[in-house]
């Protein structure tokens, strides 16, 4: 008897999560935002961070004291070239970091969308004056 009840009681929770839970696809999961690798200047009050969105991935500074998000890279489209290393300069005026990916066995880059010019690994700097 009393395993019955808790049958039942499982039942009425789950029944109601079950029939009523949202869908959602697994491109929808796939494509959510991705903010990673924040870094900070050290004299200045400046964040910088790497936005993965929908594989599209650039980096975005805010300053204080109201830290409103500003893009410094303009990547498009999902090339399936990572960002990483960000680091900005002391003074906050100079971001750098690596794009690409590191060499695999053949000493290559991966190259996901098969381009003819193979892509390459690349230290990248880029200016970011306050505004």
């Amino acid at each position: 008897m009393k395993s019955s009840l808790r049958c039942v009681a499982v039942v009425s929770v789950l029944l109601p999560v079950c029939c009523f839970a949202e869908t959602f696809t697994i491109e929808q999961v796939l494509s959510a935002p991705f903010p990673s690798g924040l870094t900070t200047a050290a004299h200045v009050p400046r964040v910088a961070w790497i936005f993965d969105s929908k594989g599209e991935r650039n980096i975005w500074v805010a300053d204080a004291p109201d830290f409103v998000p500003r893009q410094v890279t303009h990547y498009k489209g999902d090339e399936g070239q990572w960002i990483a290393s960000v680091r900005l300069s002391p003074d906050g005026k100079t971001i750098v970091y690596a794009r690409g990916t590191e060499l695999n066995k053949e000493g290559t880059s991966a190259n996901p969308l098969n381009l003819p010019k193979m892509p390459k690994q690349a230290g990248v700097g880029s200016q970011c004056e306050r505004r």
